[in-house]
């Protein structure tokens, strides 16, 4: 059975302006796209500019920009084991059967924050990692990056 490997670019782009499989299936054949309008590239480098000035405000973190998407995922896998408080570009996948459709799920978030152990279990409430996303405005709030 074939597996289809779906991303948060992929929803995003289903979705922009107006829902259309169709966009998703030009994609994956890698056809050419109309260039991003100025409002686009204007959105773009200011979000690049945001996402740079927090990554600075966090101190130390581990960086994973311009490695190979399987060794960022390893990269990600192990920095997650060894208790790593912020991981930047990392890589996450998982498997999933949708509507009877074996998936991959494939993400790159921007930011992954620890929060105590990192363990979110019963009885230890603060333990999780936090996934900031592009979008996401928690990205924003320093509190989160404590503990």
């Amino acid at each position: 059975m074939a597996t289809v490997r779906l991303t948060a670019s992929d929803l995003y782009s289903y979705m922009r302006p107006t829902p259309c499989e169709l966009r998703i299936h030009l994609l994956h054949r890698r056809e050419e796209q109309a260039a991003p309008s100025a409002f686009e590239q204007l959105l773009f480098r200011l979000g690049t500019r945001h996402e740079r000035e927090y990554l600075d405000s966090l101190g130390e973190a581990l960086n994973l920009t311009g490695l190979s998407e399987v060794s960022r995922l390893d990269a990600t896998r192990q920095a997650i084991a060894d208790g790593v408080p912020v991981i930047y570009q990392g890589a996450l996948e998982a498997e999933a059967e949708l509507s009877s459709v074996a998936c991959t799920i494939y993400g790159e978030p921007d930011f992954l924050v620890r929060r105590g152990d990192g363990l979110n279990r019963p009885g230890n409430p603060g333990g999780s990692i936090v996934w900031k996303g592009q979008w996401s405005h928690a990205f924003t709030q320093r509190e989160e990056v404590s503990g």
